[in-house]
């Protein structure tokens, strides 16, 4: 939604709006898909600069990173930007931002774009790395059955290596005796 600044009649100005949002837009590889986009937003005028608030709510589901499945999970997130009117000082061009800049949309124009506000605030919630549970036992490296169903779907291998020392742990004595 564009919202035109310099025609919004008060001190205030509230909205609802659905956004389509493909998860290629996002492109990060462990998003699988989205629903539509609920924003709730309110803008309020305050010395020449509006205070943005709005609440986003979602439905995404994500590939675990452990044992690939899909997951799903619903977000409710809240956001709070100042958006100012400054034609020099308009982010999105590839400058170094200071540390004043990160809560701050600075517009060339008076209007406001919503879209790539709400595409930037879901792509900060996705975790770095998503689990499907917690304690996500991930897929055998024997087979690649998902252990989360199967926790002792193979034996693990021993590697030959290490015979001498697995034969100390179970206690059948050390192999090199005469």
């Amino acid at each position: 939604m564009e919202i035109q600044l310099d025609r919004i009649a008060g001190d205030s100005f509230s909205w609802t709006e659905e956004l389509a949002i493909e998860a290629s837009e996002l492109d990060h590889p462990d998003l699988l898909g989205l629903s539509p986009v609920r924003l709730a937003g309110r803008l309020d005028r305050s010395e020449g600069q509006w205070l943005m608030s709005g609440r986003l709510q979602l439905e995404r589901t994500l590939g675990c990173v452990r044992c690939l499945e899909p997951t799903r999970d619903e977000v409710e997130a809240t956001l709070h930007l100042l958006v100012e009117v400054a034609p020099g000082r308009a982010t999105g061009h590839g400058g170094e931002l200071e540390h004043d800049d990160l809560g701050l949309v600075a517009l060339a124009e008076p209007i406001l774009d919503t879209r790539p506000i709400v595409i930037e605030q879901i792509q900060l919630d996705i975790p770095m790395k998503p689990l499907c549970r917690s304690d996500c036992l991930s897929l055998c490296p024997q087979c690649g059955a998902q252990r989360n169903d199967d926790a002792r779907c193979c034996e693990p291998e021993i590697d030959p290596r290490w015979a001498g020392l697995a034969a100390l742990a179970s206690g059948g004595g050390s192999p090199t005796e005469h």
